[in-house]
């Protein structure tokens, strides 16, 4: 603190001395002051609000002393009970094991979600290799079904082919032994 430059003369002719005044002036106004403005917040409030509760206090103490600048105000330490501060620890406590849980939790879901991703990308594989073994089977059953047919077609036009194939893979002999009745293979008599 410092005095203005336009009330030193009087601070000193009411006072006598620096110390006469804080003890006389400002410890009493510094304590009611304190007190109304604490008053506003709670235990938990004023330490996060710490510089707001410094800013609300330099003004009501600016307010209350009068011809005493105050140059500035800080709040060095707040002193609480010990089951308070065991309360707030607890709380703070809480609070994280909360904040953990959440995190799980959110992890839990990322984790599903990525599960439930690759079901789908799987499951769309499956039916993707699916469709083109079908596909597959499809086009080989259409490919055999149209060599059966252009076979059919080209015996249908030239009834001889069989007897021509059944020419060039004869190897010249013929059966040792035959079944009574039956014709001889080949040997076509007419």
């Amino acid at each position: 603190m410092k005095a203005e430059t336009k009330s030193i003369l009087e601070v000193y002719t009411r006072y006598g001395t620096a110390e006469n005044a804080v003890r006389q002036m400002i410890d009493r106004r510094i304590s009611e002051s304190l007190e109304r403005v604490f008053g506003q917040f709670t235990a938990d409030t004023a330490i996060q609000k710490r510089a707001e509760l410094g800013a609300q206090f330099s003004a009501q103490i600016r307010d209350a002393i009068g011809p005493v600048e105050i140059v500035s105000v800080q709040i060095e330490n707040f002193s609480f009970s010990d089951g308070y501060e065991k309360n707030v620890a607890e709380k703070m406590t809480q609070e994280v094991e909360v904040k953990k849980l959440e995190q799980k939790a959110l992890q839990a879901k990322i984790t599903a979600d990525i599960t439930v991703t690759n079901a789908r990308a799987e499951a769309d594989a499956n039916l993707a290799r699916a469709t083109a073994s079908a596909e597959g089977v499809r086009l080989q059953g259409e490919a055999e079904a149209s060599a059966i047919k252009a076979k059919s077609d080209a015996l249908r036009e030239s009834p001889n082919l069989v007897e021509l194939t059944k020419a060039e893979r004869w190897d010249g002999k013929l059966p040792t032994s035959f079944v009574p009745g039956s014709t001889i293979p080949f040997v076509n008599i007419k």
